[in-house]
């Protein structure tokens, strides 16, 4: 009976600590703090996608509901907003004032936002944006005192841009990776992730991995330990699945005691 109860016992052990593979999209792992953090759509039409702003409005929905907002183990709160007006300039200049050899990016002060998240779709007149096979991207355009104020997500409105032949379900996949990346994560590594930077087909939710990140960027609250913590250096030190093998310990040696009481013989 001991080999038996050994390789679960194991396995347990082996499975209790993952890697983590997701990344910060800006070197000062900034957040949102403020809470509910409102993603709101520019309302201006797109030129080139095949969406209305009553699909974009619905596909946004959607995007907030069955990704971000099913993780019950991150104090995110985030919901859509609705429309906002905003000048033209969503709609026609690049993300970056400019761009160094190293591939910083000098926020666009004419994009700036300071209240959420703001998805627009963007033409880039420029041609700064948008490389071949790019979808959209994000930027925490406001931030200030290690928090983000606020973030933009342009979605490439290009003649030639792959959005134009995407379904509503790969449509809500890419807006739902462009908020992750608007909340402050980068891309994973890992396939089976949203972040991970290509576009997977039925894609329909988060990926482990995405959690982590998530989670990370913003933990639940709470005054006690709880069976999961980080250390100074994102190091897991208890993770839930070392729970599960002190249970299962707790519970065999409760079984044990019970069959031996059961077994012993009865004074009369």
């Amino acid at each position: 009976m001991k080999i038996k109860l050994l390789l679960p016992l194991t396995f347990l052990i082996l499975t209790s600590f993952p890697a983590y593979s997701f990344t910060f999209n800006n070197s000062g792992e900034l957040a949102f703090k403020n809470f509910p953090v409102k993603v709101y759509l520019a309302s201006h039409t797109c030129d080139n996608i095949p969406f209305t702003n009553a699909d974009l409005a619905f596909l946004t929905e959607q995007a907030v509901k069955n990704f971000w907002n099913t993780v019950n183990v991150s104090s995110l709160e985030i919901e859509y907003g609705g429309f906002v007006n905003v000048s033209s300039a969503f709609k026609t200049e690049g993300a970056c004032s400019s761009t160094s050899s190293s591939g910083g990016c000098q926020p666009n002060s004419n994009l700036l936002f300071s209240d959420g998240i703001v998805i627009a779709c963007n033409t880039d007149n420029a041609g700064e944006n948008f490389g071949q096979g790019v979808l959209g991207l994000s930027l925490p355009i406001n931030s200030s005192n290690g928090e983000i104020n606020g973030s933009i997500v342009l979605l490439n409105d290009k003649s030639d841009s792959e959005l134009i032949n995407l379904n509503n379900d790969q449509m809500i996949a890419v807006i739902a990776h462009e908020v992750g990346h608007a909340l402050g994560l980068g891309h994973s590594t890992e396939s089976s992730a949203l972040m991970y930077p290509s576009l997977v087909t039925k894609r329909t939710k988060l990926g482990l991995d995405d959690i982590y990140g998530i989670s990370y960027l913003y933990p639940v609250d709470s005054t006690f330990n709880t069976c999961a913590t980080i250390d100074i250096n994102r190091n897991q030190v208890i993770d839930f699945g070392l729970g599960i093998v002190l249970f299962y310990l707790s519970f065999l040696f409760f079984r044990s005691r019970t069959r031996r009481l059961k077994s012993s013989p009865r004074s009369t």
